[in-house]
């Protein structure tokens, strides 16, 4: 599925945009830009393209970081589209938590309005939920993050997401690619299940 291909089209990122993006699956997903420039997607998903009040009156099923400059390249293939901007929930006029989660570390930062907020475990249980800092191209991400979240949101790893997400990620590396030392967990480890 696609629709038109506009050579001249730019995105936009103010609060309150609303995109329809056209999925492989012949379905049509939908994002709004939050007050604090993530996209929130909305647990809705349509054969053809729904009125904006439809759209944002759908809860919302996850909330992530798009690369903007990828959002109008997206636009001019004919995988996105910018429906207007409308009204959003109120949940989207907050700021949304995010961690930072380094490399072999087991300890997290949580952000929040461009601030540290909390250095914690990555096994503490409040966090769990928060989404890893990382931003998705509106081409080649945010299809596959979508379709995961909508169809098999606690199973599907491989695609980005929460903290717990990220944990069974490398729990299945480790477990795949057993002769592989960069895959090996820390010995303190604490298994997701």
């Amino acid at each position: 599925m696609s629709f038109d291909v506009i050579p001249k089209a730019k995105s936009s990122s103010k609060p309150g945009t609303l995109y329809a993006i056209a999925g492989e699956d012949d379905y049509i997903y939908y994002g709004q830009i939050s007050a604090d420039k993530t996209i929130a997607f909305y647990n809705f998903r349509t054969n053809s393209i729904r009125t904006m009040e439809e759209v944002v009156s759908q809860p919302i099923m996850s909330r992530f970081l798009v690369n903007f400059p990828s959002i109008g390249r997206a636009m001019r293939k004919g995988l996105w589209l910018k429906m207007g901007s409308t009204k959003f929930p109120e949940l989207l006029n907050n700021t949304m938590d995010m961690a930072q989660w380094s490399v072999g570390e087991l300890t997290i930062s949580i952000w929040r309005d461009g601030e540290v907020i909390k250095n914690t475990s990555v096994f503490d249980p409040t966090i769990q939920d928060v989404e890893v800092m990382q931003a998705y191209d509106a081409d080649y991400h945010v299809i596959e993050r979508l379709k995961a979240d909508y169809e098999t949101p606690d199973n599907c790893f491989e695609v980005g997401g929460s903290i717990k997400r990220e944990r069974r990620l490398k729990e299945m590396l480790a477990q795949k690619h057993q002769d592989k030392p960069w895959h090996h967990l820390p010995d303190n480890w604490v298994y997701s299940d």
